[in-house]
């Protein structure tokens, strides 16, 4: 249910890093294109088997309606929430507001939102009724040293998969 709303910034590994484990010289320009691609398909794989974005971007979920009560995000990290709109029962698009209608817990692996009492009537039976715009992911250390940066665990797994790719395509 994630939208993709932005474009990936800098992605977790670089070319010179591709190109180092894969054993190929960095002046050697052949296999650039090939790698890039190999790095975005890289970073996809082990976006989806961890559910953590690895570059930053802003993300749309989706949902049908509230939960009962927690309402899992689905992605981490979660920098910050932009908005959460929903269609109210007469299919109206409002908007919540941060503190009055929910409270956010965006920290760790698992972040979520709580309703402040309960969660709003949504219109029956529409699908996206309710949307969250996120700023979700990682950040590269060099352009922005004070937003938590790709995990080195991860970085690795990357270039790990990089390496598989190319060996095997």
């Amino acid at each position: 249910p994630l939208v993709d709303l932005t474009q990936r910034s800098d992605p977790p590994v670089t070319l010179d890093e591709a190109k180092d484990q894969c054993r190929i010289l960095c002046t050697d320009y052949n296999h650039d294109t090939r790698l890039l691609r190999l790095i975005d398909e890289a970073t996809r794989s082990i976006e989806t088997y961890t559910g953590a974005r690895l570059a930053s971007q802003s993300v749309r979920l989706d949902l049908d309606g509230f939960p009962e009560w927690d309402l899992d995000l689905g992605v981490y990290p979660v920098n910050s929430i932009t908005s959460v709109k929903y269609d109210d029962a007469d299919n109206v698009e409002q908007t919540l507001v941060l503190g009055t209608d929910y409270w956010e817990s965006l920290a760790g692996m698992y972040p979520f939102i709580r309703p402040v009492d309960y969660w709003p009537a949504t219109m029956y039976g529409k699908p996206g009724s309710v949307r969250i715009v996120m700023d979700v992911g990682y950040y590269n250390y060099t352009t922005s040293p004070l937003m938590p940066s790709t995990p080195d665990d991860l970085r690795h797994a990357v270039l790990i998969r990089v390496k598989e790719y190319f060996d095997n395509a």
